[in-house]
This record gives C-alpha cells, structure tokens and sequence, in this order.
C-alpha cells in the first residue's frame, strides 16, 4: 500500500540528488526561474495511469509546435491509495528519464495519497523559452507551402526538440503541429481553422510504420506519436526536410501536402 513516506521518499530521489538545480528551493516543491526578458511559455496536462515517458514528450512538443524551447517541468502525482508501491517509483524514473533527453529539468515535484483509489493521476506543467527570432503565426502561411510531417504515423513517443531545432536554422515554419489522439485527420482540421487556407494531403505519401500498413487501421485517425506537421515555405521545404531527417526520429519526414 502506497504511504505518505514513500511520497516524501520519492519527492527528495526524484529532484535530489539527481534533478536538483539551482533553481529548486527548500523541500523540492518551490522553484525560482530566471527567464530575464525572454518570451516564455507554459502547457498542463493530466494523465490517468500515465507512461511517464510519454507525459513528458507531450508537454515538451506541445511547447515545440509554438517555438518554445522546454527548459523546466513541475509534477504532481496523485497516487491511489491501493496502488502497488513499485509503481511510483518507476514512474518516476521514466520521468525522470525522459526529462534528460529532452533537455529540460525537473524544478518541483508534489506527491498525495488518494484513499481507495488504485490509478495514479500524474499532472505535469512545462515552461519554455521562445527565441527572440522566433514568431510563428499560421495565419501567415501562403498558398503553395509546404506541409511536412516528421516521421511515420504509427512511431512510438519522442521529444522532437533536435528536429525543430534543425528545422529553425534553415526555415522559419509558418505553422506547427502536434497530432495527438484525434490523429492527422483532426490535426489538419485544426490547422485549417488556423491558417484559414485549405491544405491539401497526398494521403498516399503519408510516412506509416510497418506495423500499422498490416494492421488495417484508417491512417488519418491513428493517434499519434512522437510526429510533428511544420508548414514551411516551399522554397525552403528541402533544407527544412534534410533537417528532420537527420534526426533518429525524423528518418521517415516527408513532404505530404501544400497549403492551398
């Protein structure tokens, strides 16, 4: 049975020694962050019985698809009284983890039993820092841009900061975008909405793992994944798809369709 002290335990393994930085303050449930005069943003999600793994690669490329950098991550777990003890823990050494590779830190952390309860509800907040040369603003995108999609629909979860990364020293995306369980159908739609254009997609030159082109499943509404839609200008469209694909995660990018 999950207690208060394995909570606390958790806590203090969790950003201490490990993850504590100079900007946590006192039991690692304050932090103090210096952003000077740099833009900033911020995203939460909750998830019920997470992967933690996959919580963090969501709020990471959710800041991405803006422009932001991830820079710091703040959780709080709420976990079920009647969960297996071994559970926390391994939780949050996925978090852990996958906040190493993508490159940010963990600055405070909360942790609370839920009496007869068995799930655990994880809720992570994400800031990050927008670039001074960074504007992104869908409702600039042109007709004839290029939409790219950053790997194959399908591919399992991944923080796509070295893609964007790459992406911005070759091109200035118009738009970006994250599908998530509503898959590209509703990811398109949004962007529709956005831009304000029609974008057309080549269905037929949409990126798929092998193991969805067996299974049978509608590719447009496959939740997805570790994947990324950058709207470019079209002149830049190869530079900026030579950028993902020197990624590990972006080794299936290809040009799916134009905007217009």
């Amino acid at each position: 049975m999950a207690n208060e002290s394995i909570c606390r335990n958790l806590v203090d393994r969790l950003v201490a020694p490990g993850f504590r930085n100079e900007n946590t303050l006192g039991d690692g449930n304050v932090a103090v962050l210096a952003a000077h005069s740099e833009r900033t943003a911020l995203t939460t999600a909750s998830f019920i019985s997470p992967d933690g793994a996959d919580a963090v690669n969501t709020v990471a490329n959710r800041l991405l698809s803006v422009g932001a950098f991830p820079r710091w991550l703040t959780l709080s777990l709420r976990i079920g009284g009647n969960a297996d003890d071994a559970l926390p823990a391994e939780l949050t050494s996925r978090i852990g983890e996958a906040a190493r590779l993508a490159e940010t830190e963990i600055v405070s952390a909360d942790m609370s039993i839920v009496a007869g309860c068995d799930d655990i509800e994880l809720t992570l907040t994400a800031l990050g820092i927008v670039r001074p040369e960074i504007d992104i603003d869908p409702g600039c995108a042109e007709s004839g841009d290029a939409v790219i999609l950053t790997g194959a629909v399908g591919s399992g979860s991944a923080s796509l900061g070295d893609i964007v990364a790459g992406v911005f020293d070759v091109a200035t995306p118009r738009a970006m975008s994250v599908p998530g369980r509503g898959g590209l159908e509703q990811a398109f739609a949004d962007l529709r909405r956005l831009t304000g254009m029609e974008i057309t997609v080549d269905r037929r030159a949409v990126p798929i793992t092998a193991a969805l082109a067996t299974s049978g499943a509608a590719v447009m509404n496959t939740p997805c994944r570790g994947i990324m839609i950058i709207v470019v200008d079209s002149e830049k469209a190869p530079e900026a798809l030579a950028a993902c694909r020197r990624s590990a995660h972006g080794s299936s990018a290809a040009v799916i369709g134009r905007v217009g």
